[in-house]
């Protein structure tokens, strides 16, 4: 009778020995560790927005990256709502060429506005991308057009040329302006595959055009001495009057090596 009630007693003693000992371990509290998760990169990436007036193209860089953690090659589409003629000035044949993991490359996209648009008119042009392989992968960015008054401003180049690798393409650029009175221009120049460009005749601070006087300036473009054979590259150039958003034409030429 004894030897029964001391091990009840023993036993009780484990028991709340064991409930005693879990609450310890609840109060103690568990860490946890918390990891926030980065938005996702984007495959494709537009522009800015710019101005156009009717009849005049303008011309986007798009930048498609290669999201995955495989080498991947693309179909491309680009619409634009209402219908202009929107295109790929690089890439007609609707394809990107392949990229590795975390390469990017510029889609150069180009919107032409109707001669007889309203000012005010906007237009949404759409680049899609979507993968070759399996599972498909597709991505898509918007950009947005909108129409001002004619910008009096006018430039002319060649549209077409071929070269070497290590050549330095020689441009003459001719700038009118028929608006009235002075105005300061601003010239840009832009190189889609990233090769080197150089704008010499024009300021820093940009030229100074009377009404219906002719600028005339030299843009280089130097190719690299590793480009491959058939590279296409283009040069985009924007002249933009200081102050004036709506004054702003461009022009673009095409770039391959032979």
């Amino acid at each position: 009778m004894i030897r029964s009630s001391l091990l009840s007693i023993l036993c009780l003693v484990a028991i709340l020995g064991s409930v005693a000992a879990s609450e310890a371990r609840a109060d103690q509290g568990i860490a946890v560790k918390v990891t926030l998760a980065q938005a996702p990169a984007k495959m494709v990436t537009a522009p800015p927005g710019q101005n156009a007036s009717p009849g005049m193209t303008v011309f986007y860089l798009f930048r498609l990256l290669n999201t995955s953690l495989t080498k991947q090659s693309y179909r491309l589409s680009v619409v634009s709502s209402p219908s202009w003629k929107s295109y790929l000035p690089q890439n007609r044949a609707g394809r990107a060429r392949p990229l590795a993991p975390g390469e990017s490359v510029s889609i150069l996209v180009a919107v032409s506005v109707p001669k007889k648009t309203a000012v005010g008119t906007t237009c949404s042009t759409t680049l899609t991308a979507t993968t070759t392989r399996r599972p498909r992968l597709t991505d898509s960015d918007t950009v947005v057009t909108t129409v001002v008054s004619p910008s009096g401003l006018s430039l002319h180049m060649d549209v077409t040329r071929t070269a070497r690798p290590g050549d330095v393409i020689s441009y003459h650029v001719a700038l009118r302006d028929e608006t009235k009175g002075r105005q300061q221009v601003n010239v840009t120049a832009e190189s889609v595959q990233g090769w080197p460009v150089r704008v010499m005749g024009v300021a820093v601070d940009g030229l100074t055009l009377a009404s219906g006087k002719t600028a005339e300036f030299i843009i280089d473009v130097i190719v690299p001495k590793d480009a491959p054979a058939s590279a296409v590259d283009a040069l985009i150039v924007t002249a933009q009057a200081q102050g004036a958003l709506t004054e702003q034409v461009q022009v673009a030429s095409e770039i391959t090596v032979q």
